[in-house]
């Protein structure tokens, strides 16, 4: 219907302009004094001047259309890229409540724990010796490093690495960081994934990225995204333990929620 109007209005247009100039030059030229072939043609050429008009504005529409055609179809492809976006960020979050749910761990004379339970259970097994390190302080550089690398080894040895889990959120991570162009909404997607972490899931990452090299794609993922940062001040991770992953890895976490 909208096309229909256009076109007609657009043809009343050209009739009203076409009809005026004509208008003019019958005014100007008014009485006519005679009536001929040759004074017809004189007046046909006076519309030169109006074909000349309408050949720029045909081109110019021309120009028009086609930018308002890439305008769109730049629109239909983010429109598209983001609901790309969107389906792989769901799809990888339900992988990954998948992936979680998954965890099983088989204790002695016990039945098996699964899930946010098995998380739950390794942090506990590490608690003696964050209680050692916490309280552990020495001002001998050398004496502080052992006592980093007693609390790792411990960290290491009950903190399981968990690939299937680790490796979907780093792939969501990716995504996120890597795949978004816009910083409000990298906030966005970031915060859904915050929100869907529990406090055991966010002591496991911290105690699991404080272990692992800087330059690992999951630390360094964790790191830029600041995904766990709001979080740590409710985690009840020990301070003297954020300062260890502070000093390893030259992050800035804090004990205290800092407002963005």
């Amino acid at each position: 219907m909208k096309i229909k109007t256009t076109i007609i209005l657009s043809l009343s247009i050209v009739a009203i302009v076409i009809c005026s100039y004509l208008a003019i030059l019958v005014y100007f030229s008014w009485p006519i004094e005679e009536l001929s072939i040759r004074q017809a043609a004189l007046l046909g050429d006076s519309f030169g001047i109006l074909n000349s008009l309408f050949s720029g504005l045909a081109f110019a529409g021309v120009i028009i259309t086609i930018a308002l055609q890439r305008q769109e179809l730049k629109e239909s492809r983010a429109v598209f890229k983001s609901q790309k976006f969107e389906d792989a960020f769901y799809r990888l979050l339900d992988f990954y409540k998948e992936n979680l749910n998954d965890i099983t761990d088989y204790n002695d004379n016990a039945l098996p724990s699964k899930g946010i339970g098995v998380l739950s259970n390794q942090i506990k097994k590490i608690s003696p010796a964050i209680s050692q390190y916490s309280g552990s302080y020495s001002s001998d550089y050398e004496v502080e490093e052992i006592n980093a690398q007693l609390l790792f080894a411990e960290i290491n040895k009950n903190i399981k690495h968990q690939s299937r889990y680790l490796g979907t959120l780093e792939n969501i991570l990716h995504l996120i960081v890597y795949e978004l162009e816009s910083n409000k909404e990298r906030y966005f997607y970031l915060k859904i994934l915050s929100s869907q972490l529990t406090v055991h899931e966010v002591r496991y990452v911290f105690y699991r990225c404080l272990i692992s090299k800087t330059e690992s794609s999951l630390v360094k993922l964790i790191n830029d995204s600041r995904l766990i940062e709001s979080r740590v001040p409710e985690s009840g991770i020990n301070g003297r333990v954020i300062d260890l992953y502070n000093k390893n890895h030259g992050t800035e976490l804090n004990l205290y929620m800092r407002g963005d």
